[in-house]
């Protein structure tokens, strides 16, 4: 057992609690941490913690099983997932920067320059992304633009939802052209 004034204890236990929460929804994460600080009569009445910025994989584990059944590699996941449509290819690029590379957020640039070197470049990453945007439930998000013009560059993240339908594509259900 380690010693409770072992800095490493508290590193590994906050490893070991992001495991386990990132697969969770944030409705979930709150039902496991309302009954965590139930269970260890943990008081957070009065205390303001401040709040660390959310990553997809914070603690990348290199022993973890991968987030696709495929792999890591985005030459592997592409095809795994067999993307039809552009808006398709763009999700799940924009998909294994954030979660494979670990990014918090991308530009559309960056999405159509790995779309090229795998021979998948689309005609406007653009409207792909804008199409991600304008779905219900939202795929992807715009979190910061820089600059005043319409030309002006953006950032965006994939939601869980947009994860979740690269996920289920790796794992052979249908994809949005299906649908469509």
């Amino acid at each position: 057992m380690k010693n409770q004034d072992d800095p490493l204890a508290e590193i590994e236990a906050l490893k070991s609690v992001v495991s386990a929460l990132t697969p969770l929804d944030e409705q979930a994460r709150a039902r496991v941490l309302n009954w965590v600080t139930a269970k260890f009569n943990i008081s957070t009445a009065g205390r303001h913690m401040p709040a660390l910025p959310l990553k997809i994989q914070p603690f990348p584990d290199p022993t973890a099983e991968p987030a696709t059944p495929t792999g890591q590699d985005l030459a592997t996941i592409f095809s795994a997932t067999s993307p039809e449509t552009e808006s398709d290819k763009a999700l799940v690029v924009a998909y294994w920067l954030q979660t494979s590379k670990g990014q918090e957020a991308f530009d559309s640039q960056e999405v159509n320059g790995e779309l090229k070197h795998l021979g998948h470049g689309v005609k406007n990453i653009t409207r792909a992304l804008e199409v991600l945007i304008s779905t219900k439930p939202q795929l992807v998000i715009q979190t910061r633009k820089s600059g005043i013009t319409k030309q002006a560059r953006k950032k965006y993240r994939v939601t869980g939802e947009g994860i979740a339908r690269v996920t289920q594509m790796a794992s052979g259900g249908a994809s949005r052209a299906d649908k469509e």
